[in-house]
């Protein structure tokens, strides 16, 4: 039991990283104005994110009590997480053949795994998603951002129409897994004004960014 408590408290702390990484990489709103995607950088991603999803399958499959812990900030968990994940990696697939379309495959694939068998051991049946966690302007940046830095490969709105099929293929079970376990599942763009959990603290409600000066790797006006 000790082994399990301590199993899902790094399964925790990963899913918060990998979800904060997510904000800041993908949909950045104070880090910089413009994002430039290494190709390095999502090649390893996505293989830890392969590796880390593989690790949750086996420990929720194998005590699926496990999957109602949840961290201290009720805007993180390991569902957000793996629903991040799932997002990139459709997103990376929806632009078409590029050098990280491979790893983001094998990614999207054992995620689609673990929502699957989770809501098989949880007895749950997937459905519809209650609202749609990519809107129509959010998709726009989405679809200008690939376009700048590579990741669209065929014509936008071939792109479009397969992110939404991609998306099809997994959204049901994650809003069955998020409605059950009282869950919330991240918008692909944070809202705007939204504050890292960083930022603000029981005593103090306003962010620090603009302390920290112009070599600051935040930007309070994004």
């Amino acid at each position: 039991m000790v082994t399990a408590i301590l199993a899902v408290a790094g399964l925790a702390l990963v899913g918060a990283a990998l979800f904060d990484a997510f904000e800041t990489v993908v949909l950045p709103r104070r880090v910089s104005r413009r994002l430039r995607l290494a190709r390095a950088f999502y090649l390893r991603l996505l293989r830890e994110w392969e590796a880390w999803v593989g690790d949750l399958l086996e420990t929720h499959l194998s005590y699926p009590a496990l999957a109602y812990f949840r961290s201290q900030h009720e805007n993180q968990s390991w569902l957000a997480a793996l629903a991040a994940i799932l997002d990139l990696s459709a997103y990376v697939l929806a632009g078409g053949r590029t050098p990280v379309a491979r790893p983001a495959g094998f990614a999207f694939a054992i995620g689609r795994h673990a929502v699957g068998d989770l809501c098989g051991v949880l007895g749950l049946r997937p459905r519809p998603p209650g609202a749609d966690r990519l809107d129509a302007a959010a998709s726009d940046r989405l679809w200008a951002l690939a376009a700048r830095t590579g990741l669209l490969a065929d014509a936008p709105a071939a792109a479009r129409e397969r992110l939404t099929a991609i998306r099809s293929a997994y959204e049901p079970y994650l809003a069955a897994l998020a409605a059950h376990l009282l869950m919330e599942l991240p918008p692909w763009v944070p809202a705007a004004g939204a504050l890292d959990n960083w930022e603000t603290t029981a005593w103090d409600f306003a962010s620090p960014t603009s302390l920290l000066g112009p070599g600051g790797p935040f930007r309070g006006d994004d």
